[in-house]
């Protein structure tokens, strides 16, 4: 009797690393599967199996071009057994391999005689996680965000023996990136609606800038202005040779309604290097004047008012309820 086989669902097999992915769509997806599966198995079981009979026929394979002619040839096996209890289910298995041995399609079906007899028999086939590309140590999909950006949808793909195993059902997402990092350290991405693969370059930030609240890092400068409105000033000074620097600091008090300048009255100046600590008298309504040799130097100031700290709270925690 010949069993008849359906094809309901399909996979794929693996591929060599290419710039262009098979995943952009399910009948894209399909076509492939179809080209990739090499052998196939068909096996029957059953409960009450007598495996003794003379002449019985209950495993087939064959090796073909591609799925249909691997199909074809096991749809045409006359599959013979004899069951010690005819009541019994007969249970048949299909199993479609790539040409590297890895399973691409799995089949099933379970009968009775007399549906056997009848001829009523087909398998159904369910696509499997199946490998693509080779020399792959690690893959995931990106879920994409409107604007493009990575959402939480992270996706890891298993990867065995250096084939990422894809899973059929993302194939043609719209918001879907495939990343794909192989062995020797290249990092691929495809486009799951197209495709087309992409290595990305590396960027390289060339130098970075900083900004410290109230803290101002000078080299070399001329003079030292600065205008401050909340926090006293600290500043890093570096200097490659001697040199006389004018000082112009101010910090801005509030005093009710008006508002009002303060200079600091010294500079406290500390060598990096070694430690020492020099304090230069700074003039209460204008620029001053300091002269020091080259070196690394860390300055505050001394203030009489503006910047003082403040009272902590140490009213109720519970809004005054007690």
């Amino acid at each position: 009797m010949v069993i008849m086989v359906l094809l309901c669902a399909i996979s794929f097999g693996s591929v060599a690393s290419s710039m262009t992915l098979p995943i952009s769509s399910q009948d894209e997806l399909r076509n492939f599967a179809l080209s990739s599966a090499k052998r196939g198995v068909i096996s029957l079981n059953s409960a009450s199996m007598d495996w003794s009979y003379p002449g019985a026929v209950t495993l087939a394979e064959f090796d073909g071009k591609h799925a249909e002619d691997v199909l074809g040839k096991l749809g045409k096996v006359d599959f013979k057994f004899r069951l010690t209890n005819p009541n019994d289910v007969v249970r048949g298995y299909l199993y479609l391999f790539d040409d590297a041995d890895v399973l691409v399609f799995f089949g099933y079906e379970e009968f009775k005689l007399a549906d056997f007899e009848a001829g009523n028999t087909t398998f159904e086939v369910w696509m499997q996680d199946v490998p693509m590309l080779s020399g792959v140590a690690s893959a995931e999909v990106l879920a994409l965000m409107p604007d493009g950006t990575t959402s939480p949808g992270r996706y890891a793909l298993e990867v065995v023996n250096g084939h990422v195993l894809f899973k059929p059902w993302m194939a043609g997402a719209e918001n879907g990136l495939l990343v794909v990092k192989f062995n020797d350290g290249t990092l691929t991405t495809y486009s799951l609606s197209s495709p087309t693969g992409n290595s990305p370059e590396a960027t390289v930030l060339n130098g970075s800038m900083f900004s410290i609240s109230g803290h101002y890092i000078l080299k070399d400068p001329e003079s030292i202005k600065i205008l401050e409105l909340w926090a006293r000033p600290t500043v890093f000074l570096e200097l490659t040779a001697s040199k006389t620097i004018t000082v112009d600091v101010i910090g801005i008090l509030q005093k009710g309604s008006s508002l009002k300048q303060e200079h600091p009255s010294t500079a406290e100046v500390t060598d990096t290097a070694t430690g020492d600590v020099y304090s230069f008298p700074l003039k209460a309504d204008g620029t001053s004047s300091i002269q020091l040799p080259d070196g690394e130097y860390r300055i505050r100031f001394t203030w009489i008012e503006f910047g003082e700290a403040g009272l902590l709270y140490t009213g109720p925690s519970d809004g005054g309820k007690g």
